[in-house]
């Protein structure tokens, strides 16, 4: 379930440091199952409510609790959600009629696929485009942006959303997550 961990904490990241979310990372573990699919999507608004209401003084250190944003937060749980209804889609459609139903590496095979197919299971390899800012650079922003997106990112996030419904999944999110499981390699 590591793609559902890197695509979750990704997503926690959006507005944040990244330095944070890797500090963090453990109490993500921890208050969500180690990623386990189908346990995050059983987690109910009384889980919600009980890691929005942990605080750094209920905790040893701040690095034990998850950012505490309600909306991130129901985000991993609805994403895992969507994993289950990829999973029962493409079981019922006939994908995965070879395969174990208790085995979640096998189940899981289905959202990897997924992810992969807008790669055609090929990592990309690309050189890291330099961004020479200048006075006279008016598409600096754009320069940027370009760095942290493919037009790849930017098919997957538009498929997890409007196919799949996910939340947090941006073509930024996505071009992380890309680059932390190896997809994009342009380091």
């Amino acid at each position: 379930e590591q793609i559902f961990e890197k695509l979750s904490l990704e997503g926690q990241q959006a507005g944040l440091s990244w330095l944070t979310i890797l500090r963090k990372r453990n109490a993500y573990r921890k208050t969500f199952h180690n990623f386990d699919i189908n346990k995050v999507a059983a987690m109910t608004s009384n889980d919600v409510q009980q890691i929005l209401d942990t605080t750094p003084s209920t905790s040893s250190n701040r690095n034990d609790i998850v950012i505490r944003h309600k909306g991130k937060i129901e985000s991993i749980i609805h994403n895992a959600r969507c994993i289950q209804q990829m999973r029962q889609k493409r079981k019922q459609e006939g994908e995965d009629d070879d395969k174990d139903d208790n085995d979640n590496n096998n189940n899981n095979d289905v959202f990897d696929k997924f992810i992969w197919s807008f790669i055609d299971d090929k990592p990309i390899i690309r050189k890291k485009r330099k961004n020479i800012a200048t006075s006279k650079d008016k598409d600096n922003n754009r320069n940027n942006h370009e760095n942290s997106t493919s037009l790849e990112s930017y098919a997957m996030s538009k498929a997890l959303k409007e196919q799949w419904g996910f939340k947090f999944v941006g073509p930024t999110t996505c071009y992380s997550m890309m680059q932390s499981i190896g997809m994009v390699i342009d380091h």
